[in-house]
């Protein structure tokens, strides 16, 4: 990203179905990894991604991942056989935040500084 922006509303879903947006007002560098259980890069990617909470949330940074998938149980049962343990599993609320972002595949990573602001942006693994 050439210059911070305004991210736009993020919201997703938890097993219960209550809908979280990210709080920007919390100071926290935010890691907004989109990915899903069909997608071949997403599946070797996601173990590393959850290291890198592991590495660098003490250093505070929180990784939201949210996957594309529309049922929460295939994402729980992924996250258990890949020992995914320092994620929460979360879904996107009908697509919402993948369509305000913009994103064009997946996986992608959106950067977020303790402003709200995009500040960089990866897409691919």
């Amino acid at each position: 990203v050439a210059a911070p922006k305004t991210i736009p509303t993020l919201s997703y879903l938890d097993g219960t179905g209550e809908i979280y947006t990210l709080d920007a007002s919390k100071n926290k560098l935010t890691a907004i990894h989109f990915w899903a259980t069909w997608c071949a890069p997403c599946i070797e990617e996601l173990p590393e991604v959850n290291k890198a909470q592991q590495t660098y949330g003490s250093k505070g940074l929180s990784i939201v991942a949210i996957s594309m998938d529309n049922n929460l149980e295939v994402v729980w049962d992924f996250f258990r056989q890949n020992k995914i343990n320092l994620l929460r599993a979360y879904i996107d609320n009908g697509a919402a935040s993948f369509n305000g972002f913009k994103i064009k595949g997946l996986p992608t990573t959106i950067f977020v500084n303790t402003k709200g602001e995009e500040v960089a942006r990866v897409e691919g693994p």
